[in-house]
């Protein structure tokens, strides 16, 4: 683990393991104003919990020191940090093999600028961050369905003649199981939409997930869990003509079994696919093959990886 625990930070007065109090401090950041505060508690992840906010943090010339939330004191060196990521006013620094850095975004702040220095300098238009809205068409179009029995069933069977049904006693007539159902098939409905979507964003910090028509769950992965990117071709047949190859998927590579807004642990995830013929995913193009490796190329340099690696062709499900 990048983090280790630390006694005191730089600057104070009583002895301590790391000598602290002989390091010079860089920059210095204390406390949480009260809207900072509001914000970072309202848009607190799992993997960043409102508990591990930085309230204090001390730069040195090899340490970053922060005293968190929850009272905890640690230090990491600056060189485990890789890139920023600046959303939603927050800012997060990425660490290798460790948690990441959370803080509240702050105008002006010195130790925001010296570290988004150190991240981010030199970066291009090739490490800027990537991102893609996978609608989930199967999960969207089964939504309609359950959305319109849902409406059918409510309006034939209203709530209010079901509540005076129950009332009289008759909780299992006819009327109070259509009822049932179709507020069963609304609570189905507004769960694929919550759940099918998803917002893809890659950037040097790693691979976030977010489900959701209105993003409601997000899902991180470090670049350290991510093994590689994979170009998977994608083979159809159409119009009667011969099985070819028609375009590729993008997938990335873990390197063991990651939940990432999935429902059990997978080995890869598809982020985007590209097809000649037509449109299989978010993306709709002439030269697939060219796209797909330019796409493949940018992630491998956001995160840091190793050669694309090429994988068995997949056969298209869809057929002309």
């Amino acid at each position: 683990m990048s983090w280790e625990a630390a006694e005191r930070l730089p600057g104070a007065h009583s002895d301590g393991a790391f000598r602290s109090s002989a390091e010079p401090v860089i920059a210095e950041r204390r406390g949480l104003r009260p809207l900072e505060w509001l914000r970072t508690y309202w848009r607190s992840t799992p993997e960043l919990p409102f508990s591990r906010v930085v309230q204090h943090i001390v730069l040195t010339p090899q340490y970053v020191y922060v005293r968190r939330r929850d009272g905890t004191l640690s230090r990491v060196p600056r060189d485990r940090l890789h890139g920023e990521r600046r959303e939603r006013g927050q800012v997060v620094y990425g660490v290798y093999e460790g948690e990441d850095l959370l803080l509240s975004d702050r105008p002006g702040c010195a130790v925001q600028s010296r570290l988004s220095e150190q991240t981010s300098g030199g970066a291009s238009v090739a490490s800027s961050p990537w991102t893609s809205f996978d609608l989930a068409r199967p999960g969207m179009l089964l939504s309609l369905m359950t959305g319109f029995f849902s409406a059918v069933l409510l309006s034939n069977y209203p709530l209010a003649r079901t509540l005076d049904y129950i009332e009289a006693g008759f909780a299992t007539s006819e009327t109070a199981l259509g009822t049932y159902l179709g507020l069963g098939m609304a609570a189905l409905t507004v769960a694929l939409w919550q759940w099918s979507p998803s917002r893809w964003h890659v950037d040097r910090v790693g691979l976030t997930r977010r489900r959701g028509l209105i993003p409601w769950l997000s899902f991180e992965v470090p670049p350290e869990r991510i093994d590689r990117v994979l170009l998977t071709p994608i083979s159809g047949r159409y119009l009667g003509e011969r099985s070819r190859r028609v375009g590729w998927t993008v997938s990335l590579l873990f390197r063991s079994p990651t939940r990432v807004g999935t429902l059990f642990n997978v080995r890869q995830v598809t982020l985007c696919r590209f097809n000649r013929l037509r449109n299989l995913g978010d993306v709709q193009t002439q030269w697939p093959e060219h796209d797909a490796e330019a796409l493949a190329s940018r992630l491998r340099g956001l995160l840091d990886l190793a050669e694309t690696e090429r994988g068995p062709r997949r056969r298209s499900s869809r057929r002309g």
